[in-house]
């Protein structure tokens, strides 16, 4: 009643011309808040209280209309109690159980509804799934599965039974770091694990549409990688199927330090491409039938096989949320074309953003949805008035350098609007990013793509092979240009992380230069307040953590992680040799602005005893806490001879990682549990 009281309301204003595109902009804006404000919360809101309120200030905002600013207040508070109510919805919606508790060695037995990677390197989800000691009510309804060995071929339908290492999704790696239990809790994924042997697998032939396609998907991945060379197929197999498990570490890198990772993932350029192409191709052969345009209209023909197209590339690239996001956005442009509205606008951007957001709320929290809208506000307000002032007289060299200018201005426009993300999510800056998007944006749109979608076409008749190898010729090109990237000076920096508050400064001030005039300077003055507030942004002195999976679960000594804070500024992590080199070492180093090697060998037995982390004092064994300013001990009552504060290996387990912060009295502590909350994805 309310969304609907609500789009009435806006289409009865617009038309009669009584509300600026400002108001619009302000409601969606607000709704845009208020699914982050629920995401942002440290408990679960109620959404009785929420709803009811939505509805009062509803029904006032549709009464008061002669005080226009009491008006828009009004919508403004319906709006962002309104986004906090989908969301809430949203989340509840999907709720699944997860698994209670960590399993070693344990029997698990579902059937196969996803499997990608490479023979060597795949991740397999499972439905209908049975786990040993586990009862049926606390079961997930998916769990997914790695494995780092080769092992049969499964198909969608296949039932499996192995022995795996399973666990709930557990807290994020540091306070405040990537929470991926609030991302798989929306994929309805209740644990994951590694798979340690297979002990059977039960082909079952299945009829399914999912399994048709994933049965192409993987021809088309095994038919890649046949004809391609190693680190070609690297890059086609995701260009063509998204599917980023065969990108080894080394290729990620190379795109990464060159500023181009969003070409291994199907995001809105691909799709741009594909449906893009495909319309001024329906359109350029169309015209020379003259007499089909005078009861056709051949732009709308276009526009219906672009889409078919682009359709059609969203299910052979697996529907992944970042592709789905771009197909949606690439569907209500070509709607806009095909009524004859200009999709080019920051009123069609914002539509969009808001149509996303009210059917997948948890899209607010989606790194590749914010890059995307931010990039695309940039283009659509700055782009035009930027390309006119530097726009050619005309001729052909005139529209060869308007191409080239057009390039230009799109790659320095997005990449400036995505920066404050881009360092936010990823702790780096890719000093020659614009080189490499500069240097391989004509490869990829003119050469490799269109040789791998005709390749494509070409697959189930054969001849194939010739296209496939040409475009392999291509990505050769594109990796000798990151390597010649990656080899220059200060390829990549690391920036350590930052609050959520400094980056909301950073993103209003760049809204506030989108929307032009005099609002620019205010901007610029705000992006640099908020530049100054990320750089005053506090660091941890040290850090500490247990890994629950050793074969030492309470003693610190053997089976904790510290990062202890040197005197020259930097993060040092210490690893005991037993724990190899675990994931939460390298979150550390990369919150703390540094590239962490996956490799690095652990270089300790055990932690040293006692740890200086400036002037506090970390005991890590019990024998020597006494004078210690904190002391990590397997239980409390084992602590009592031990001075300052006690931190159990259980307060370890449940409260997930300890952060310590220099303050003029000592010290505190916050933990990944404090900065997550009671939520339901960290029940």
């Amino acid at each position: 009643m309310i969304c609907r009281l609500l789009t009435e309301q806006l289409i009865d204003k617009a038309k009669k011309g009584m509300r600026s595109d400002s108001f619009l902009y302000g409601y969606i804006a607000a709704f845009a808040a208020g699914i982050a404000l629920y995401f942002g919360l440290k408990t679960e809101p109620p959404l009785v209280i929420a709803a009811s309120v939505c509805s009062v200030s509803g029904l006032l905002w549709g009464l008061i209309r002669q005080n226009k600013v009491a008006h828009f207040v009004l919508g403004v508070v319906t709006c962002v109690v309104l986004g906090l109510t989908v969301a809430g919805i949203r989340a509840h919606q999907v709720a699944a159980p997860v698994l209670p508790k960590i399993l070693r060695d344990t029997v698990v037995e579902g059937r196969v509804v996803s499997a990608v990677g490479a023979p060597d390197r795949q991740q397999v989800i499972l439905k209908d799934v049975r786990i040993r000691g586990i009862p049926v009510s606390e079961t997930p309804f998916y769990v997914r599965l790695n494995a780092d060995f080769e092992y049969p071929v499964l198909s969608v339908g296949d039932r499996i039974r192995v022995t795996a290492f399973l666990a709930p999704p557990g807290l994020p790696a540091a306070p405040g770091s990537y929470d991926f239990a609030r991302r798989i809790w929306f994929e309805r994924i209740g644990a994951t694990g590694r798979i340690g042997q297979v002990q059977s697998v039960v082909s079952a032939e299945s009829h399914s549409l999912r399994a048709h396609i994933e049965d192409l998907r993987r021809f088309v991945s095994e038919r890649l990688q046949t004809v391609l060379s190693y680190e070609q197929a690297q890059v086609a197999v995701p260009l063509v199927i998204g599917d980023q498990k065969v990108v080894s570490e080394e290729m990620y890198d190379l795109f990464r330090f060159s500023g181009i990772t969003h070409m291994l993932s199907v995001s809105g350029f691909h799709f741009g491409l594909v449906a893009g192409g495909v319309f001024f191709l329906i359109r350029f052969l169309l015209a020379f039938f003259p007499w089909i345009n005078g009861w056709l209209n051949t732009k709308k023909v276009a526009v219906v096989v672009a889409l078919a197209a682009g359709f059609g590339y969203l299910i052979l690239s697996g529907a992944q949320i970042p592709a789905v996001r771009a197909f949606v956005m690439l569907a209500l442009a070509f709607g806009a074309v095909f009524w004859d509205r200009n999709p080019f606008s920051t009123r069609f951007a914002a539509v969009a953003a808001a149509v996303m957001l009210v059917v997948r709320p948890e899209l607010i929290l989606n790194i590749g949805f914010q890059l995307s809208f931010m990039a695309v506000f940039a283009l659509v307000t700055l782009f035009p008035p930027l390309y006119r002032r530097f726009r050619s007289a005309g001729g052909f060299w005139g529209r060869i350098r308007d191409m080239v200018v057009a390039l230009i201005l799109v790659d320095v426009l997005a990449t400036i609007a995505t920066l404050p993300l881009t360092v936010y999510h990823f702790n780096q800056i890719a000093l020659y990013g614009l080189l490499g998007n500069l240097a391989t944006t004509f490869l990829f749109s003119v050469i490799i793509m269109p040789l791998l979608m005709i390749a494509l076409l070409l697959m189930p008749i054969g001849g194939d092979t010739f296209f496939i190898t040409m475009a392999g010729y291509g990505i050769d090109v594109v990796i000798g240009i990151c390597r010649f990237i990656c080899d220059l000076p200060g390829a990549l920096f690391g920036v350590p992380s930052f609050g959520m508050t400094a980056l909301i400064i950073m993103i209003v001030g760049l809204f506030l230069i989108f929307s032009g005039g005099l609002r620019v300077f205010a901007g610029l003055v705000i992006v640099g307040i908020g530049v100054v507030a990320a750089c005053l942004t506090p660091r941890p002195i040290a850090l500490a953590a247990l890994k629950l999976s050793s074969v030492f679960p309470t003693d610190f000594a053997a089976s904790g992680i510290l990062g202890i804070r040197t005197a020259e500024g930097g993060l040092t992590v210490l690893v005991p040799r037993v724990l190899e080199y675990p994931m939460t070492a390298a979150v550390w180093l990369q919150q703390d602005g540094q590239f962490p090697t996956y490799l690095m060998p652990a270089d300790v037995d055990r932690l040293p005893d006692q740890i200086h982390a400036g002037s506090v004092r970390l005991a890590t064994d019990i024998a020597a806490c006494r004078g210690a300013d904190v002391s990590f001990v397997p239980f409390a009552e084992q602590g009592q001879a031990c001075t300052g504060v006690l931190v159990t290996a259980e307060a370890l387990e449940k409260e997930g990682t300890h952060a310590f912060y220099k303050t003029e009295s000592g010290f505190r502590i916050e933990t990944a549990r404090e900065s997550v909350g009671r939520r339901l994805w960290h029940p």
